[in-house]
């Protein structure tokens, strides 16, 4: 009985992860570029050649998976849920009821289960840990493989994982060599597919080299960055109590995926992996696990709840999109803008053209995610001469674009539009978009 309750407890929990991405996210512009990326190479577009990514593309063909049954958001997030589901059933495995807090710190950070290519990062460090603590066969072969996994799903953070087994190879019962081994195969699986597809420099120059007008885009000094300080401090402590223990290093070399946009959304990462950190070292927590969850939970279901009228949920026409929670009155604005893109050339110069294409059945392209650092080194000249190319096409530009991006609220290029502004004529306007062609 035991054993079929903690089965019916997962696949509820796995329900959970699909109504809430379904009902509660609304058009989250992570979720839709993630989507996108495996909505793309679902049509036969190649990373990096066809549109741009600044990442590896490891998530976005493991999440092209369920769309070869169905290209659509719903497959999507099944799978995605799947992954969660075997994610936690994991902790569980590690840490038993301790995982009520890191389900609390999923809830209270919602974006931790969304599906991006940040939460099938943790998701593999997860994996990692939970083979470090096995004795399974083949287990240093695993491990080199799963590193090289993270470093082709998150290059800038993952890179850094290769330092515990450096770390720890005269002090357990590591075989370094193995883990090369391991480490090896799918990254020249990765260089082989670069070489053949003609994306080898492309891919520097996206993931590599654009990192550095990519920092451009950081928040700067603020609390999120003082917590983060804070959190650092105190894991670097315990840590310093507990030196044996090669799981804590892959743990504080994930709160890297702070870094370059130190803001709060990647903060949630940091506070996820210090409450593994801290269960993983303290041990025995002497509380009422359930008591603290199910508190949690209803206060969750509360807060959604006034925020979110999820009982006017109904199936919408958007292709793609069909089972995703979306108001009648975006559903109808969003068919008036799909329209106007099928029947127009055009270029919609904003951080949700993904969506627009994807619910129009258009392929995707590199101007449909224009944001400042995703076009490679100098990225904004880039961005301009490809404006230049595509001059026969009407450009859509919100009318509230260059308050956005003065604010920070978007990470759109400002060169690019500018460039639209000053060398092209206002023709029209479409809802709160207005309409302009190049001179």
């Amino acid at each position: 009985m035991k054993k079929y309750g903690k089965f019916l407890l997962f696949f509820l929990f796995f329900l959970f992860i699909i109504i809430f991405n379904l009902l509660f996210v609304i058009n989250n512009l992570d979720e839709i570029w993630n989507y996108g990326f495996s909505y793309a190479i679902r049509l036969g577009e190649i990373p990096y050649k066809d549109f741009n990514m600044v990442i590896p593309p490891l998530y976005s063909f493991i999440m092209t998976i369920p769309l070869l049954i169905s290209n659509s958001y719903l497959s999507f997030i099944i799978f995605h849920a799947l992954i969660v589901t075997l994610e936690f059933y994991l902790l569980y495995k590690m840490f038993d009821k301790k995982i009520y807090f890191l389900i609390i710190i999923s809830l209270m950070f919602f974006p931790l289960i969304y599906p991006t290519y940040n939460f099938f990062f943790l998701f593999l460090m997860i994996l990692i840990i939970y083979f470090e603590k096995s004795n399974i066969k083949y287990k240093d072969y695993l491990i080199g493989f799963l590193v090289a996994c993270c470093i082709l799903t998150k290059h800038s953070v993952g890179i850094f994982f290769i330092i515990p087994s450096i770390l720890f190879i005269k002090k357990s019962n590591i075989s370094l060599v193995k883990r090369i081994i391991g480490f090896i195969i799918p990254n020249i699986i990765f260089l082989i597919y670069l070489l053949l597809t003609g994306t080898l420099y492309d891919f520097l120059d996206l993931c590599l080299f654009g990192m550095f007008d990519f920092t451009n885009n950081s928040n700067g000094f603020g609390l999120a960055v003082f917590l983060f300080l804070i959190l650092v401090i105190v894991s670097i402590i315990m840590i310093a109590k507990n030196k044996k223990d090669i799981s804590n290093y892959y743990l504080i070399f994930s709160y890297l995926l702070f870094v370059p946009l130190f803001d709060n959304l990647h903060l949630f990462y940091v506070i996820f992996s210090f409450t593994i950190l801290f269960i993983n070292i303290v041990g025995d927590i002497r509380l009422r696990y359930e008591l603290i969850f199910y508190t949690c939970l209803i206060a969750i279901i509360f807060t959604f709840g006034k925020t979110m009228n999820v009982l006017e949920y109904q199936k919408n026409n958007l292709k793609h999109f069909e089972y995703k929670n979306i108001s009648r009155k975006n559903v109808m604005y969003s068919n008036e803008i799909a329209s106007f893109i099928k029947d127009n050339a055009s270029i919609i110069y904003n951080d949700d053209a993904y969506f627009y294409r994807i619910i129009s059945n258009q392929k995707i392209g590199y101007l449909d995610l224009v944001n400042h650092g995703n076009h490679g080194y100098n990225g904004s000249k880039k961005i301009i001469k490809l404006i230049e190319k595509n001059n026969d096409k009407i450009f859509l530009i919100k009318k509230d674009c260059y308050k956005r991006i003065a604010n920070k609220e978007t990470q759109l290029d400002k060169e690019g539009f500018e460039y639209i502004i000053k060398n092209g004529k206002k023709i029209d306007t479409l809802l709160d978009y207005d309409l302009y062609v190049l001179n």
